[in-house]
């Protein structure tokens, strides 16, 4: 649980900085770790968050190479 947390917390405070710098909500890389943080918090709600059910520890794995995202 405390990889997947870690993960969620990372991704917050990138974009937290993203905003610092840009001054701006809708800049193209704010929205780009929005949305990737996002991704990771619905994978960690899906997996519970504590487990998959069968009595191991749910893990999310931060790859940023693997995350695709919708473009519009």
């Amino acid at each position: 649980m405390s990889g997947c947390i870690d993960i969620i917390e990372y991704l917050r405070k990138k974009m937290i900085h993203m905003v610092e710098t840009h001054r701006d909500f809708t800049n193209p890389d704010v929205v780009r770790i929005s949305q990737r943080l996002d991704l990771f918090i619905v994978q960690a709600q899906k997996k519970g968050m504590t487990g998959n059910g069968d009595g191991e520890q749910a893990q999310v794995v931060y790859d940023e190479s693997s995350v695709k995202l919708a473009r519009g």
